[in-house]
């Protein structure tokens, strides 16, 4: 075989052939991002006001509001004319005449050792109707001066007139009014009060009344005993109204 030849120029490009026909559509591609807002347009003219709507209904009504403060006091009226006197009360009961009553003091008696009874010493005192604390204070001597180591007690007390010798039934409570002269003295003070009852409903006198001693080594006893004495003036008996 013989060897290749040597390859001819390229002969002049032929003209132009038509277009081919469209080939099919692709798949469509995945959606792009938002845009960014454009900027916004200009406010339009203000619209005419409707018309108004129909009442709505009453709301519920509202918690009262706190008080106001206290206005002025206003101007003092004018007195009022005085009514009528009322009618005149009770009249109370009649008093006693007298804050106290003095007993009077009119005997004296000597009282020896070995008195056991009760005797009259001639005082009285008179009470009206009414409950009364009746006191006494009466001077005990014999005006020497006792024997040491002796004593002489003397118990004394009021009497009604019809019982002359016994302490009366009227005294309420204790009955007794006593004193002692104890050795080596002189002289004492018998002092002490009874409650005396009078519900009778007039005036009634009552006997002070003196004995029933107990002695010890004293056998002189006392003299001038009961508030008559003039030698003595330490000697009363006074009454108070009691409730």
């Amino acid at each position: 075989t013989g060897n290749d030849g040597s390859n001819g120029t390229t002969g002049p490009t032929g003209p132009t052939g038509n277009d081919g026909s469209n080939g099919t559509t692709g798949p469509t591609g995945p959606t792009g991002n938002d845009g960014s807002n454009g900027t916004t347009g200009p406010t339009g003219p203000t619209g005419n006001d409707g018309s108004n709507g129909t009442t709505g209904p009453t709301g519920p009504t509202g918690n009262d509001g706190s008080n106001g403060t206290t206005g002025p006091t206003g101007p003092t009226g004018n007195d009022g004319s005085n009514g009528a006197t009322g009618p005149t009360g009770p009249t109370g009961p009649s008093g006693s005449g007298s804050l106290g009553i003095k007993g009077v003091l009119e005997g004296n008696i000597n009282i020896d050792s070995l008195t056991t009874t009760y005797l009259t010493t001639g005082s009285y005192i008179t009470l009206p109707s009414g409950t009364w604390a009746v006191s006494v204070s009466m001077l005990m001597s014999n005006n020497s001066q006792t024997p040491n180591n002796s004593y002489f007690w003397l118990r004394t007390s009021f009497a009604d007139s019809s019982s002359p010798n016994t302490p009366s039934a009227d005294i309420d409570g204790p009955y007794l009014i006593s004193g002692g002269l104890v050795g080596p003295a002189k002289y004492n003070v018998l002092n002490g009060t009874v409650i005396i009852n009078n519900s009778s409903g007039s005036n009634k006198t009552y006997s002070y009344i003196a004995g029933n001693v107990y002695a010890y080594n004293n056998t002189e006893g006392i003299i001038g005993f009961g508030g008559g004495n003039p030698i003595w003036s330490e000697a009363s008996i006074v009454a108070f109204k009691v409730e």
